[in-house]
């Protein structure tokens, strides 16, 4: 059951990683379609 347990939690932490660089990508395109500045470095 412990097993089961650190498996679930690492996959939330994978896909909560996931979701936020995917969130990240599409404000700088939203910025870019608006002709706003982010401030984020990422966003070229």
């Amino acid at each position: 059951m412990n097993d089961f347990r650190l498996l679930v939690y690492a996959l939330d932490a994978i896909l909560r990683l996931h979701f936020a660089q995917e969130d990240e990508k599409y404000h700088c395109l939203a910025d870019r379609e608006y002709g706003r500045t982010s401030g984020t470095p990422d966003c070229s």
